[in-house]
């Protein structure tokens, strides 16, 4: 969303979800502060603030000494239990959740070892429950960044790669479990959110989040927002077909997982790109042969090149169907190849484009996808409990239940 969007947004919501969203946005205010920030009056303001009072949405959370003479200001907050966002991000070693309050406090980070055990929804359930942290707080909502397609309809999942055995109904069931609403989505879309709103793509409406790992994947963000597609597959660039590869589908693996066999994935994934480094007498394991290799990027000038060019067939392919203003590059191989393997990037566009778009590896390394969880949720959270009072007036707001 634009400036503009955001300013006729704020302009049409009643004073009361005008004030609730910026307090959510920019932490606790003065009434006058707050008066000035919304383009209220100071009376108007201070009904505004009595009325969320009342309906325990607010709270003073502090005073603001007067800089010169004349009374101390009382300084409003959102309620520090009104309501918990916490973001999931699935890996195959680790579970790691991210916790905000709703009005923006930072609570903790857990990296749960998953010890081997399959992804199950017990897992992830227990993995959640298990600081009691949660408890303490009226409302929660979950956001699980999973590597897969999610119904733009219904919230649900299509497909995960690697975890062949979720299904349809899976976002239910861990919601029933968890006594809260549960969202599901992509973890690269959650990636893109994420720099949209706190990395290098601040500000910029048209990006490609391009995901380099052991698999390959892309986010499309257009026009101020993540496009998913009909079947919410949009940006599974791993299943480009490239030159050099063979196409069809590999049989089930060990875990039961398929994958495409021939995509840009078998060209530019983990286990591909590691041979190139093998080849050139590279002995470091992934992700490490990186970071080495772009150390000595003299010796290793060739490995830097080849790696570039494998990661650009896909990106080159986006580029000329988005025309995006921005790449950005991240997960482990573009973290670990950092500014040396963007240039390397930028330098492999320019000789086979007549335009390039800028090229940037993301600020926000490895926990992207549990930040970018984590603020869909508390956004999510800000909607439905702030919409109550648009919808029906501050009594609402009380009559709402768990999510």
């Amino acid at each position: 969303m634009n400036d503009m969007q955001s300013r006729l947004r704020l302009a049409r919501a009643p004073n009361h979800r005008r004030a609730l969203d910026y307090l959510a946005e920019n932490g606790p205010q003065t009434r006058t502060d707050l008066a000035n920030a919304i383009g209220i009056s100071k009376p108007t303001a201070l009904d505004v603030i009595n009325r969320l009072m009342t309906a325990d949405l607010i709270e003073q959370v502090g005073i603001e000494m007067a800089i010169k003479r004349g009374p101390s200001a009382a300084v409003f907050g959102l309620r520090r239990n009104l309501a918990l966002a916490v973001g999931v991000y699935l890996t195959n070693s680790h579970i790691t959740i991210e916790r905000r309050t709703l009005s923006g406090q930072r609570m903790t980070t857990q990296n749960v070892p998953t010890n081997g055990k399959e992804m199950t929804p017990e897992l992830i359930v227990n993995a959640i429950n298990s600081t009691g942290i949660d408890a303490d707080f009226n409302h929660r909502c979950v956001a699980i960044g999973l590597p897969g397609a999610v119904d733009p309809d219904t919230g649900d999942i299509i497909f995960a790669w690697d975890i062949p055995h979720w299904r349809k109904g899976l976002a239910q069931q861990i919601s029933q479990a968890l006594n809260c609403s549960v969202i599901f989505e992509n973890e690269v879309n959650l990636r893109a959110h994420a720099e949209h709103r706190f990395g290098v793509a601040q500000g910029v409406d048209d990006f490609i989040e391009v995901a380099l790992g052991g698999g390959v994947g892309a986010a499309l963000y257009i026009n101020g927002e993540v496009r998913r597609g009909y079947h919410g597959a949009a940006g599974e660039i791993g299943v480009l077909p490239v030159p050099g590869a063979m196409r069809g589908q590999n049989p089930a693996d060990a875990r039961g997982a398929r994958r495409m066999q021939g995509g840009l994935e078998a060209v530019a994934g983990a286990a591909a790109l590691t041979k190139v480094a093998r080849n050139n007498g590279m002995d470091t394991a992934y992700p490490y042969w990186v970071a080495e290799a772009v150390a000595y990027p003299q010796k290793y000038q060739q490995v830097i090149r080849e790696v570039a060019a494998r990661i650009s067939l896909g990106i080159i392919s986006a580029v000329a169907v988005i025309d995006p203003k921005l790449v950005v590059l991240t997960g482990e191989t573009a973290i670990a190849g950092g500014e040396t393997l963007a240039q390397a990037v930028r330098d492999y566009l320019d000789g086979h484009l007549p335009w390039s778009p800028t090229v940037k590896v993301s600020s926000l390394a490895a926990n992207s996808v549990a930040i970018g969880a984590v603020d869909v949720s508390q956004h999510y959270l800000q909607d439905f409990l702030f919409s109550a009072s648009e919808q029906g007036g501050l009594e609402a707001i009380s009559k709402v239940g768990q999510l």
